[in-house]
């Protein structure tokens, strides 16, 4: 069911955010502001996406058809774009700030409620330093379907 979904997504959001407050906690013990201060940032943003999922779920959740129900998610590998971000010091809002994205865009594609476009897909490569067909089947487009955001993007 949609609403689970947009559920366990908040959830994770939240979840995600707790554990940046520990770690900004133990950041503003060692006296290393600045990753504090990111670190609240990513927190602040993290929190809003959840304030969104659930926001927009109560929003739609009565005039939602049962079919919807069943649409699937595309699944991204949220653990590698963490991960990723992480590896090289941006968070997922500085990201979006990249693109011209809102901070909820990020969060949405993130947690597989928003496709991620070609250009996105190359840019993000370029931040993270991969190629763009590695975004793409992080993002969860596999194979041809990935290869043909790029022809398709190469054609334009």
């Amino acid at each position: 069911m949609i609403i689970k979904f947009h559920a366990i997504d908040a959830e994770f959001c939240i979840v995600a955010a707790i554990v940046q407050v520990e770690e900004a906690l133990e950041a503003i013990k060692a006296a290393r502001i600045t990753d504090a201060r990111e670190l609240l940032e990513d927190i602040k943003f993290k929190l809003s996406a959840a304030h969104d999922l659930i926001a927009d779920e109560i929003d739609t959740a009565p005039n939602r058809p049962a079919s919807a129900d069943l649409k699937a998610k595309p699944y991204v590998d949220r653990k590698w774009f963490d991960r990723k971000f992480h590896e090289n010091n941006i968070s997922a809002r500085g990201v979006a700030r990249r693109l011209g994205l809102t901070s909820t865009a990020i969060c949405r594609f993130l947690n597989g409620q928003r496709k991620l476009q070609a250009t996105e897909a190359e840019q993000i490569a370029e931040i993270l330093d991969v190629s763009t067909m590695t975004v793409l089947q992080h993002a969860g487009l596999k194979g041809p379907d990935a290869q043909s955001s790029i022809d398709t993007q190469e054609a334009a």
